[in-house]
């Protein structure tokens, strides 16, 4: 079955090209292909969605409300005679997400910082949009003791991706708005409370706030990096370790001029 004047194949095989890419860290390549696997989902996604609202109210003129309903939580499956390969919604946005941050990274790491922002910003949209459909009503939610959904961790990874490019462009306020979001979300947990990934964003934080000469707050945040670093068993002299030392004596001395980029984030 076509899905756009398209084989459901190659459409997987371009999604899949451009993460092996990613994975070798080929970023130039990741470009080529990252762009034409979106062409082909932003393709797919017009058919795929079509077909699934033809099909939904047609059903709903021979049906009653009751059936309607669970008529809409059917997922439109495109394959191909040939192939296993099938594409509903959830995987449709799990390889257009995947896809986003692919370009994102390679734009990042080429330094196209506007263009890494456009997709980073589109990656974050969706990545809200996935984590909201798939939290669980009041009634049913655990403690703060279980691990984090699948869903938050991927928006945690955009946010702190979308914070970083925009953090160098050097829009220092607009980055906060990720960071302290990205932080929130990893605090509410007590299985990400502590860890690397929220030193990182501390870290990142504590960068911004002595940019923005808010040097109490910049200390604080650094502080806490670093009881993280040490929690989580890093080593005194890592390099990223005496990078926070060097900012936090910055923060506390009020020192302003300097404009070292925050290297230490991993994204």
């Amino acid at each position: 079955t076509l899905l756009g004047g398209m084989h459901p194949e190659v459409l997987s095989v371009w999604v899949r090209v451009t993460e092996h890419l990613h994975s070798m860290k080929n970023w130039g390549e990741v470009l080529v292909a990252g762009e034409r696997a979106l062409f082909f989902l932003r393709l797919a996604k017009k058919s795929l969605f079509r077909e699934a609202e033809l099909y939904t109210n047609h059903y709903s003129s021979v049906s009653s409300t009751s059936d309607t309903a669970s008529v809409n939580s059917i997922s439109i499956v495109k394959t191909s005679k040939k192939s296993p390969i099938q594409i509903t919604s959830g995987t449709y946005y799990s390889a257009l997400y995947t896809t986003l941050s692919s370009l994102a990274q390679a734009h990042i790491t080429l330094k196209n910082y506007q263009l890494a922002r456009d997709a980073c910003q589109e990656s974050l949209q969706l990545g809200w949009e996935i984590a909201l459909s798939s939290q669980p009503d009041d009634k049913s939610k655990g403690s703060n003791h279980e691990p984090l959904d699948p869903a938050l961790h991927q928006l945690i990874r955009s946010l702190k991706r979308l914070g970083k490019v925009i953090l160098l462009q050097k829009h220092y306020n607009d980055a906060l708005e990720c960071f302290l979001p990205c932080l929130e979300l990893l605090r509410s947990s007590k299985t990400t409370e502590s860890t690397l990934d929220t030193a990182s964003v501390l870290g990142s934080l504590g960068f911004l706030y002595l940019k923005l000469k808010k040097f109490n707050e910049s200390s604080n945040f650094l502080r806490e990096c670093l009881r993280l670093y040490r929690k989580n068993g890093v080593d005194a002299n890592d390099r990223e370790t005496n990078k926070i030392k060097a900012w936090l004596e910055m923060a506390e001395s009020r020192e302003e001029d300097f404009e070292e980029p925050p290297t230490f984030l991993e994204i």
